[in-house]
């Protein structure tokens, strides 16, 4: 009977290393998500910047063309707007590498969590498998005592048949 059980708990284990792996599975492709997104975070920057430096283009010819009109006030403007628009690409650009930072972070804690669960699993297998050959060579040694002890009674049984029929 403890053979079976130590099976049914190898099967049980066995079924509980499979959803874990699916769920370890559902994480990787959940982080794969977040690769993405961050992939697309980071194509989102790019094209942040390329407009930045497209309206820093826009800004400069708009500056040298108000300069020509207005003379002196205008540069004084310019570098304000300039300086605004510097400060916000920044800005940007922090942010973007604060959330990829958090981002890998969590990807990666998260697929550490999922291989130690797995290894522990496995252990697990492992040990109950050991258990179980254990188990079964106990069982093997406990039928071939009864075999032998059953083979003597009935030889006992049959001295005693025979020394009963003699004396009758």
């Amino acid at each position: 009977r403890r053979g079976w059980e130590s099976a049914a708990e190898v099967a049980s284990l066995r079924e509980r290393i499979s959803c874990l792996e699916h769920q370890r599975n559902e994480q990787v492709a959940a982080a794969e998500g977040h690769k993405h997104s961050a992939s697309t975070f980071r194509q989102r920057a790019e094209a942040l910047q390329a407009e930045v430096a497209l309206l820093n283009s826009k800004l400069n010819a708009e500056r040298a063309a108000r300069s020509r009109e207005l003379g002196d006030e205008a540069p004084s403007r310019c570098a304000l707007a300039e300086e605004r628009s510097s400060a916000l690409m920044r800005s940007l650009q922090e942010e973007h590498k604060r959330q990829l930072v958090e981002l890998q972070s969590v990807s990666k804690q998260a697929l550490r969590k999922a291989a130690k669960k797995r290894q522990e699993y496995e252990q697990k297998i492992r040990d109950l498998s050991k258990r179980n050959a254990r188990l079964q060579k106990e069982r093997a040694l406990a039928v071939r005592v009864c075999k032998d002890n059953r083979a003597a009674f009935e030889a006992r049984l049959g001295e005693l048949g025979a020394a009963m029929g003699g004396c009758r």
